[in-house]
């Protein structure tokens, strides 16, 4: 419970016999008696004072009848009156005592009865203030109010007397003494909304300030709206039937015989009382000013008593202070002027539930209100210390205990129990890092996470329990993004999401590297720690953990993790590495490369082909030659195929040494191929190659290089002397034919 209105009172008179009362500025209430004397009341100068309002002005015989309601219609100046001879109209400039007007006018307000509407049982008028519905016993009469006057447009016969009126939309809802009934003015049927109830003293209508209208079923305010449908599953509840009932946004206010219940309109809960003020002998109300704003009177024949409102940032203060955030929160969506201070408070009772939640151990609701706060992300942070890089741990140490928190113990990645708490933790965290990165894209984010880095806390409001960092470097020198960033590491440790760590580490990140190596040793996740490296630019230690894992994983202090195991899949995560290093690391691909080519030649050979920019064919070649010597012929064999023309003949002479070489070792396989390139043009000396052949072996490459010295009868003798071919020193002639011809040509 809290003070959501205040009492005070305005007039206490024993034996003025009061009837009705209705406040028509913040310093004048009008009110009536029972001998029919309209009396003018004025606030105490100053405005604000506490003290009892003064009688201005009383005019007698003003009314024939009693007067029993009034209600002012702010628009035009006037004041509606109800009385047993019928809806009287009179203009409050007459009246003195009512802000800038006259306190002795010279002629006393005349009260003007608008026609038919003798014995009214009740009247209401529309939020514009337009038009006038008057409900006598037979007759349910429409006026519209036009130059000072409210004219009839329209009756429409009664077959039950109506107790309330009111208006709805562009329909009335009456309510009879066993149902309230939505009254359509264009074809005048009724339709039923809901029943009165059986223990009603007296239905009651008010309307609301959001097109709603609050019908009272016995003890309950049910809501409905400008079609007469239910709009809410659940309404306001009172102790019992009230005997009168009113507004005063975002409350509804019931008068019980000795007391007055405060209740929200806000809230599901709605059957919590808010406040209870002690009341006796009230006998009358003022009218349901549209929208429920500004002041209540509440009166009995010798008194009137006033209820305002207490300002929202009050109220909202009081529900934070005694820890009823719900209502606090609610109350602050009710406020309709957004100012800096509202969001300073909202978003202080966001973080100070989360901290409540927090401490009940609620950890996804907790976080869920921390998303909601405008405070930065180091104020969950310091919630989750075990996440946070050392320097940053230290600094949160040194901090003092939030009050609410003081036996709460925090969240540890160790224990399997907290593991919600980081479940919870993490997407907020994702959602932070994509903020922060947004506003490094924008631009000036430098600037401001500069600024969020120095002031850990900000300037915040005294009272909420949040410590302002005064420490110049924040926590421990240590950016918010990367916070942010090691948190998230720790938190896909603990709940074991390695396809998410695995991501997160190859894509651009900020986590504190001393942390993310040590928490990533300590665990086994080596291919992890290689991508951390990696991002680090420390290729050295990542290759070389890499060579480890697959020629020596038994030499590691913690055995490698599953996730390693499989990412291994043997030299392929080196190689991949190596092909993705710029050619600032030639150095790194030709030590690596080595080690490789023993364990997996073909890896070897997609290192020196697929890598670009890749090494110089030249360090490529003498690398093969030194270390995988079986490559060379497949490496020369790919520059063909690639190089451009003007080295192709280069190449070519390489490769045919190398080919020559390996058939007169006895590679026989490598024939056809030498036979290929002896067929094209070479840089070579056909007499130095002459020379490398063997006496009486390799007798077709040998007629191919005695072409090409011209010295075509000993080719053709070899043909068909020593290989006895006719058929090839046929093809041997016409070959040499074509080429004659094509070069005359």
């Amino acid at each position: 419970m809290h003070e959501a209105v205040r009492c005070v009172t305005v007039i206490n008179a024993p034996g003025l016999r009061l009837e009705a009362a209705e406040q028509v500025s913040e310093v004048h209430i009008v009110a009536t008696t029972s001998d029919g004397t309209l009396l003018s009341l004025k606030a105490p100068e100053p405005s604000h004072s506490v003290g009892p309002w003064q009688v201005v002005q009383a005019v007698k015989s003003f009314s024939r009848k009693p007067v029993t309601y009034i209600r002012y219609l702010q628009s035009h100046g006037y004041v509606l009156t109800q009385a047993d001879d019928g809806v009287g109209l009179f203009e409050l400039a007459t009246l003195g005592g009512g802000g800038n007007t006259p306190l002795q006018p010279s002629q006393p307000p005349a009260l003007r009865l608008v026609g038919k509407t003798k014995n009214p049982t009740c009247f209401c008028v529309n939020r514009q203030e337009t038009l006038l519905c008057v409900c006598t016993k037979k007759k349910l009469l429409i006026f519209q109010f036009f130059e000072g006057e409210f004219n009839e447009l329209n009756e429409f016969p009664l077959s039950e007397a109506v107790k309330r009126v009111e208006w709805c939309g562009e329909y009335l809802i009456v309510a009879q003494k066993r149902e309230y009934q939505l009254f359509n003015l264009k074809t005048g049927t009724y339709s039923e909304v809901i029943p009165t109830g059986k223990s009603t003293p007296s239905p009651k209508i008010l309307q609301l300030p959001y097109n709603e209208l609050l019908l009272l079923k016995d003890n309950v305010g049910v809501f409905v709206g400008l079609d007469g449908k239910l709009t809410r599953k659940f309404g306001v509840s009172w102790s019992d039937a009230p005997q009168h009932m009113q507004v005063i946004d975002p409350h509804a206010i019931a008068v019980f015989g000795n007391l007055i219940e405060v209740r929200s309109l806000h809230r599901e809960s709605s059957h919590a009382v808010v406040q209870t003020i002690p009341l006796k002998g009230v006998t009358f109300c003022s009218s349901n000013v549209p929208g429920g704003r500004g002041s209540l009177l509440l009166g009995s024949q010798s008194s009137i008593h006033m209820l305002t409102a207490v300002p929202l940032l009050e109220q909202i203060t009081q529900l934070g202070k005694s820890g009823e955030f719900e209502e606090a929160l609610r109350l602050c969506d009710s406020i309709a002027d957004e100012d800096h201070v509202w969001r300073l408070t909202k978003s202080s009772l966001h973080q100070r539930y989360g901290w409540a939640l927090f401490a009940r151990k609620m950890w996804g609701e907790a976080v869920r209100q921390f998303s909601l706060s405008s405070k930065s992300p180091r104020h969950v942070l310091r919630l989750f210390p075990s996440v946070l890089p050392e320097a940053a741990r230290a600094a949160v140490a040194s901090l003092p205990k939030l009050p609410v928190l003081k036996d709460c113990r925090f969240p540890e990645r160790s224990e399997a129990s907290d593991a919600p708490a980081f479940r919870a933790l993490l997407p907020y965290l994702e959602e932070q890092r994509r903020r922060i990165k947004e506003i490094c894209k924008d631009g000036g984010g430098r600037d401001r996470m500069e600024h969020n880095r120095r002031n850990s806390f900000g300037a915040l409001e005294n009272g909420d329990g949040l410590i302002e960092d005064a420490m110049e470097e924040g926590w421990g020198g240590v950016d918010l993004i990367q916070l942010v960033d090691t948190a998230i590491l720790h938190c896909y440790l603990v709940l074991e999401s390695w396809d998410a760590l695995l991501a997160f580490l190859r894509a651009d990140h900020h986590v504190d590297s001393a942390e993310a190596e040590q928490v990533l040793q300590m665990k086994g996740h080596y291919i992890e720690l290689v991508l951390l490296f990696r991002g680090l630019g420390r290729h050295h230690e990542a290759l070389g953990m890499l060579k480890s894992l697959v020629i020596r994983p038994d030499t590691f202090q913690v055995p490698p993790h599953e996730t390693t195991i499989n990412g291994i899949k043997g030299t392929n995560a080196s190689i991949e590495y190596l092909l993705g290093l710029g050619e600032d690391q030639d150095g790194l691909v030709l030590e690596h490369s080595k080690w490789i080519a023993k364990f997996d030649p073909e890896g070897a050979f997609r290192v020196l082909t697929n890598r670009y920019p890749g090494l110089s064919p030249e360090t490529a070649l003498a690398h093969l030659q030194e270390n995988a010597p079986a490559l060379r012929n497949r490496y020369l064999e790919f520059l063909l195929t690639r190089e451009a023309d003007d080295r192709l003949a280069h190449w070519r002479d390489k490769l045919a040494v190398l080919l020559l070489d390996e058939v007169v070792a006895g590679g026989e396989s490598r024939r056809v191929r030498l036979r290929e390139i002896l067929s094209e043009p070479l840089g070579l000396s056909p007499e130095w190659i002459l020379s490398q052949l063997p006496d009486g072996g390799l007798l077709e490459e040998r007629a191919l290089v005695l072409r090409k010295m011209g010295r075509h009868a000993e080719a053709l003798e070899i043909y068909v002397g020593d290989l006895g071919s006719e058929e090839m020193a046929l093809a041997y002639c016409e070959d040499v034919y074509t080429a004659a011809a094509a070069a005359a040509a």
